[in-house]
């Protein structure tokens, strides 16, 4: 049996403009092009690789100064599980050397007019209802403790702050040193 859950109007509404930014964005700096995610995964455009470190970056930064003024969010950090992470990122990493595209850059794609997106699109409809069917058997098999969840700081045993700083150096010196170098 299948079931949805429902949230309310402004939920929604907020969910969809924060999307429509979001494949605004990545139409802006051309992440919906083929090309440009070929590119990355033959490590010869590192465009997706510097969106995606900026994205970090700029979300540890933010977690972080919630914190400071008093907001603390709740994350869902799961236990780390080799064996579901080894197994989502194969299904994950096939489907887009396959096809090009991760979910977000093929709806982006299918936005811009592209027919190869749609494809990928059926993929994902197809994928979501095979893991829908799936779910319910395999659930038991994946509930296994995994190893201790740790954040960045507690793995480093430092503060937040200075994993903030260090993660803040590391990718100011890979994204804009290393990386334009290569290029």
């Amino acid at each position: 049996m299948m079931s949805f859950i429902w949230i309310d109007l402004s939920s929604f509404l907020i969910s969809l403009m924060a999307g429509v930014i979001f494949g605004l964005f990545l139409y802006q700096v051309k992440l919906t092009r083929f090309d440009t995610i070929v590119g990355q995964l033959v490590l010869k455009d590192f465009t997706l690789f510097k969106v995606v470190l900026s994205a970090a970056l700029v979300t540890s930064f933010g977690l972080y100064l919630q914190g400071v003024i008093g907001f603390k969010p709740q994350l869902l950090i799961s236990n780390l599980s080799l064996e579901r992470a080894i197994i989502g990122g194969t299904i994950f990493g096939l489907g887009f050397a396959l096809l090009g595209y991760c979910p977000a850059t093929a709806v982006g794609a299918i936005a811009e007019g592209t027919k190869d997106g749609i494809t990928g699109l059926f993929g994902m409809i197809a994928g979501s209802i095979v893991y829908t069917a799936v779910h319910p058997k395999i659930v038991q098999y994946f509930r296994s403790e995994g190893l201790k969840t740790l954040t960045f700081h507690e793995f480093f045993n430092m503060p937040e702050l200075v994993a903030v700083i260090v993660f803040l150096v590391l990718v100011i010196f890979f994204e804009f040193y290393y990386l334009n170098k290569k290029n």
